[in-house]
C-alpha cells in the first residue's frame, strides 16, 4: 500500500457562503460545491480538498476563499454530520478550483473500501 493516496468523498453537493471577511477576498457570496477529496497518509485522513464550481466562484475575480470565517464555519457544520472537523491549511495549498483544509478529526481509516488514487 502506498503511504499517500486520495479518495473522492461521496458526499452530497451543497452550497456554502462566504462572508467577505477573509484576508484574500471581500466577496460575500454563495459558493456551489461540486465534490470533496480526502488525502490519506498510511490510512489516516490528513487533508480535504473542497472543489467548487469555477463558473460560480472565479479566484481571479473573487479572490481566494481561504481564511473566510463563514465558509469554514458552514463547512464544519456540514461535515460534522459525517464525522469530520477541519481547519484551513496553508495559503500555498489553495487552488483555482478548490479550497484545501487540514483534517482535525475524521474517520480513522478508509479500510480499503474505496478506489485509491496514488498521489
Amino acid at each position: 500500500m502506498d503511504d499517500f493516496y486520495s479518495i473522492p468523498l461521496n458526499l452530497p453537493s451543497t452550497v456554502l457562503n462566504t462572508s467577505g471577511k477573509g484576508i484574500w477576498s471581500s466577496k460575500s457570496k454563495a459558493v456551489k460545491i461540486k465534490s470533496f477529496e480526502v488525502m490519506y497518509e498510511k490510512s489516516m485522513p490528513i487533508s480535504l480538498k473542497v472543489f467548487f464550481d469555477i463558473k460560480n466562484w472565479d479566484v481571479k475575480k473573487d479572490g481566494l476563499i481561504y481564511t473566510d470565517p463563514q465558509f469554514e464555519f458552514e463547512l464544519n457544520l456540514f461535515l460534522s454530520k459525517f464525522g469530520y472537523k477541519i481547519m484551513y491549511s496553508e495559503q500555498g495549498l489553495q487552488g483555482i478550483d478548490y479550497v484545501d483544509f487540514d483534517i482535525i478529526q475524521g474517520p480513522l481509516q478508509d479500510n480499503g473500501r474505496h478506489h485509491r488514487q496514488k498521489i
